[in-house]
């Protein structure tokens, strides 16, 4: 199922999680689109993470969300480029 949709699902079922893990599809704009809707699936404190950060698009589409939410981004070292941000408590 396309990411998109699932998280028109999960919110429509009234899911609240605690951690999510977006494998985003890498073209501008629509990382963004998915970060924003999955985003508003997590639970107070929770984690959005992703990898890919080395692409171009993905790299822009994180950085413009976490200046949406003036959240902080967090990179882990190694390979595939990992990265989280953590929901406010709020």
């Amino acid at each position: 199922m396309p990411s998109i949709l699932t998280a028109r699902l999960l919110y429509f079922l009234g899911y609240r999680l605690d951690v999510i893990y977006v494998d985003s599809a890498h073209e501008l704009g629509e990382t963004l689109v998915e970060l924003h809707m999955f985003y508003l699936l997590l639970r107070p404190g929770g984690l959005l993470m992703g990898d890919d950060l080395e692409w171009p698009a993905v790299a822009h589409n994180v950085k413009l969300f976490v200046r949406c939410h003036n959240a902080s981004l967090v990179t882990v070292g190694g390979q595939g480029g990992q990265w989280f941000v953590r929901k406010p408590e709020r």
